[in-house]
C-alpha cells in the first residue's frame, strides 16, 4: 500500500512528519513524504507514485492536488486533517465541497460530523523523531507563554526561560515546536502558562523535561489532562510523573496514533497488526 503525504507542519505540531516516519516501519506500506514548496511537478510524482491514499491539511492542500483530481479519480482515496481551530462555518464549507465529498475517505479531526463525512479525532501526541539539543548546564525553569508570564508563575524565580511558539516580546527564544522541543530536557521544570489545551507542546515536553504543568484555572483543561494522563498536571498539584510519563509512553506515541489511523482505513486489517521492520 501506498500513502502519500504533504507536509502540513504548523507551530505547534509535527503530525504529518511522524505519521510518515511511523508509517514506513510497516512492511506492507510505502509512505512518501512532500514539501509543496520544493516540489517541481505534482503530476509528475503522482503518475509515478500512483499513492492509494493521500494524507494532506484541508486548507492547505496543494492546488494541483485538487486539480489532478478532477482529472482523475481519487475516490476515497484522500485523508485531511481539519484544524481543531476552524468554526463551523469554515468546517460546515470543507464538508459540503463537492469535490470533498467525491474523494474524502475520511477527516482527521475533533469536529461534530454534520454529514456523511466521518471524523478520526488523533489526539496529539510526543513526537519521538526531534532530536535533543544539549546546553552546558540545567536551567531550573522554563515558561512557555504566548504573553507575559503570570507572576503567579514567575514567583521568586531568579533564573528561567520564557518561549513562545509564535511573537512575543517577552520571550527568550521565538520558533515553532519542532525547532524548540529538542531543548525541553534541559530544564527541570517547564510551565505551560495560560494555555487553552493541550497540544503536541506539552506531550512534547512531558517526555523530555523531568516535570511538566500548566498554569491555568480552567476546570475543562484539568479534565482534559485526567482524562489523557490520570492526574491533573495543574501547577497547583502534587503530581506523580513517574506514573503519568508511564501512560504517556503507552498510550501518546506515534506508534498509538497510526495504528489508529490505520484501523480506519478501508483496508484489510490483518496485514497490518505487527511493525515489521
Amino acid at each position: 500500500m501506498k500513502i502519500l503525504i504533504q507536509d502540513y507542519t504548523n507551530q505547534s505540531s509535527t503530525e504529518s512528519r511522524f505519521l510518515y516516519t511511523e508509517l514506513n516501519k510497516y512492511e506492507n506500506i510505502q509512505a512518501q513524504f512532500f514539501m509543496p514548496q520544493q516540489q517541481h511537478s505534482i503530476y509528475d510524482m503522482m503518475d509515478s507514485f500512483q499513492p492509494d491514499f493521500i494524507i494532506a491539511d484541508a486548507i492547505g492542500i496543494h492546488k494541483d492536488l485538487i486539480h489532478y483530481g478532477m482529472n482523475n479519480d481519487l475516490k476515497n482515496k484522500l485523508i485531511l486533517r481539519v484544524n481543531d481551530a476552524l468554526d463551523s462555518t469554515q468546517a460546515g464549507f470543507l464538508e459540503n465541497n463537492d469535490f470533498i465529498k467525491h474523494n474524502v475517505c475520511f477527516f482527521i479531526g475533533n469536529k461534530k460530523t454534520q454529514n456523511k463525512i466521518k471524523y478520526v479525532n488523533l489526539k496529539p501526541c510526543v513526537d519521538l523523531n526531534i532530536p535533543a539539543i544539549n546546553l552546558k548546564q540545567k536551567i531550573p525553569l522554563c515558561i512557555i507563554s504566548k504573553t507575559k508570564p503570570s507572576n503567579t508563575v514567575i514567583k521568586d524565580k531568579k533564573c528561567f526561560h520564557v518561549i513562545s511558539f509564535e511573537e512575543n516580546s517577552n520571550a527568550d527564544m521565538v520558533g515553532p515546536n519542532i525547532n524548540i522541543a529538542g531543548l525541553y530536557g534541559n530544564y527541570d521544570c517547564i510551565i505551560f502558562d495560560n494555555i487553552k489545551k493541550l497540544e503536541q507542546p506539552f506531550f512534547d515536553a512531558l517526555y523530555r523535561c523531568g516535570s511538566v504543568y500548566f498554569n491555568s484555572e480552567d476546570k475543562n483543561l484539568s479534565k482534559q489532562s485526567i482524562e489523557l494522563f490520570g492526574q491533573d498536571l495543574n501547577v497547583n498539584n502534587s503530581v506523580d510523573f513517574e506514573s503519568v510519563k508511564k501512560i504517556l509512553n503507552e498510550k501518546h506515541t506515534p506508534k498509538n496514533r497510526t495504528k489508529q489511523l490505520l484501523s480506519n482505513m478501508p483496508i484489510d486489517q490483518s496485514i497490518f497488526t505487527e511493525v515489521n521492520k
